[in-house]
């Protein structure tokens, strides 16, 4: 068809052509309307989400549209010790054996940034899509070069999102507020002695508490938009306690200030790479290795503990603020979550090659932080767009179109999120 754009005319950078240009140009009013129309963030990505989800099924050759979400990870450092943290054992005995590190973070015990001048090349290509900037893992107010990124970030009104354990919180939060940040995510795993023994630094959840306070009280001051909120990671050490939580920050003042997502551990057990690597390796290409399930015993979770929170929290707190379960804690799922036994949910799969896009401190590229399927580029070297839909992301794409899932996917945060769209449990309850 003459004046009708193929994928690779669009959705690269080394294809494009005149029809390319209108194709892109559509799509960017698209979304920049959307942006628009749906407030806070979260909703416009969970859209985007579900558009480019529905490419898994129709796209021909597995090409894709842009990525909803860009995730950063711009350093290797940290300043917390978390229990259940690959990053925090490897530190002290590096052996390249913890996947979540070799694949993702490179050596830990050496320090490495992506230069500030790549980031803005990267956020400049992709500035015409307008995805989200986020940056979700290990310690970003810990890179130097933080407050340029977001300002550059913002400059190209482009959202921009972060994840931090808190602990420089009342240091920066001022100074995020305005420079026009549109969430923050802090790790909370637990009332005060619970998350301080977790994250193996003493103080940390007071420091957080007052971080997130000033960012609260400058939001008002400001009139600005900032989604605040907090992940919870539930493991066998904080199981118990999420009413507690709640309580907590209740009593601190921050309950309706804040959404709050209680998210289960995910992990590759010894097992579940055994499988793989027997199953799957030769189809994939790539090996699985146990991750961060040997530094916490998922099997002693209490799953009708977590069901009877999770039913107490519906009926005292879900009214006083957004609050999400991912996967949502029925007994099914959780079950699912705790035992290797359990078979895979037939409906489940992955789809996050569709949607998101990560970039190590590198500058490798593949489509998620903890996947084990390798990199597919660099940004140093290639355009985001090029990398984006390059025969090596595609040919990952049709091979997990074929397959569904990996035995090496299986207690993925991916696939828990997935299960939000299969069991249609994703429900903003925020309010309007």
């Amino acid at each position: 068809m003459k004046n009708v754009a193929q994928p690779h005319e669009w959705l690269t950078d080394s294809g494009l052509t005149d029809n390319g240009r209108q194709a892109r140009k559509s799509y960017g009013k698209f979304v920049s309307g959307l942006t628009d129309l749906l407030k806070p963030i979260y909703r416009t990505s969970r859209v985007l989400h579900l558009l480019q989800s529905h490419h898994y099924d129709t796209a021909m050759g597995a090409y894709a549209l842009p990525p909803h979400t860009i995730n950063f990870c711009i350093n290797t450092s940290c300043n917390l010790k978390c229990q259940y943290c690959d990053l925090n054992h490897s530190r002290e005995e590096w052996d390249g054996s913890v996947a979540k590190l070799r694949d993702n973070l490179i050596e830990p015990n050496k320090r490495f940034e992506l230069p500030l001048d790549v980031c803005k090349k990267v956020i400049d290509q992709v500035a015409w899509f307008k995805p989200t900037i986020r940056i979700p893992w290990v310690e970003p107010l810990l890179y130097k070069d933080i407050m340029p990124f977001i300002e550059y970030t913002k400059s190209k009104d482009l959202p921009f999102s972060m994840l931090t354990n808190g602990l420089l919180l009342p240091k920066f939060a001022k100074r995020l507020a305005e420079a026009g940040i549109d969430a923050l995510r802090v790790s909370l795993d637990g009332p005060r002695e619970v998350h301080d023994k977790m994250c193996g630094v003493k103080g940390t959840f007071s420091k957080v508490i007052e971080g997130l306070k000033i960012l609260v009280e400058e939001r008002k001051k400001l009139g600005i938009d900032i989604q605040i909120g907090c992940y919870y990671t539930v493991t066998d050490d904080n199981d118990h306690c999420l009413v507690d939580f709640l309580e907590e920050l209740e009593k601190e003042g921050l309950l309706g200030e804040i959404f709050v997502g209680f998210f289960m551990f995910n992990y590759i057990s010894k097992n579940l790479a055994e499988l793989h690597n027997k199953n799957h390796a030769d189809i994939c290409g790539y090996r699985a290795a146990e991750t961060s399930s040997q530094f916490a015993d998922i099997s002693k979770l209490d799953v009708q503990g977590l069901v009877e929170q999770r039913k107490e929290i519906e009926k005292r707190f879900q009214g006083k603020t957004r609050i999400n379960f991912r996967p949502f804690f029925s007994e099914r799922n959780l079950n699912y979550c705790v035992s290797d036994e359990y078979e895979s949910f037939p409906e489940s799969r992955c789809d996050v090659h569709w949607h998101t896009l990560y970039i190590n401190p590198q500058g490798e590229v593949k489509s998620f932080p903890q996947c084990f399927l390798g990199q597919v580029g660099n940004v140093q070297e290639y355009s985001v767009m090029d990398i984006w839909n390059c025969e090596a992301m595609r040919d990952q794409r049709l091979k997990l179109r074929d397959h569904r899932l990996y035995d090496g996917c299986k207690r993925c945060y991916c696939i828990y999120s997935n299960l939000e769209d299969v069991q249609d449990s994703w429900v903003d309850t925020s309010k309007k």
